[in-house]
């Protein structure tokens, strides 16, 4: 996927102008990119690393400035669940 939309390997560093940037055909794909993201970011979470799904959270709410995919949602719960260290993962 990321390969096929020529993004940078390297999630973190990736930007709103990349992805626009020459995909306006391929949005659908940019937006199933995204939601691999996310969904690594939840995986991490229900492995009990919540602390490494933030930030992949923070680059999509980051990239999805208006938050189609829900992402801030997800993040307000992962960040709730780090204070409350004993409760299990709301998710």
């Amino acid at each position: 996927m990321r390969q096929k939309l020529g993004l940078p390997q390297d999630w973190s560093t990736l930007s709103e102008a990349q992805l626009r940037e020459g995909h306006e055909n391929d949005m659908v794909l940019v937006r199933f990119y995204l939601l691999c993201l996310k969904g690594e970011a939840y995986l991490y979470a229900r492995q009990g690393e919540t602390e490494k799904g933030i930030p992949l959270l923070e680059k999509v709410a980051a990239l999805d400035s208006n938050d189609d995919l829900k992402t801030t949602d997800l993040l307000a719960v992962f960040n709730r669940n780090l204070q409350q260290p004993d409760t299990a993962m709301g998710i």
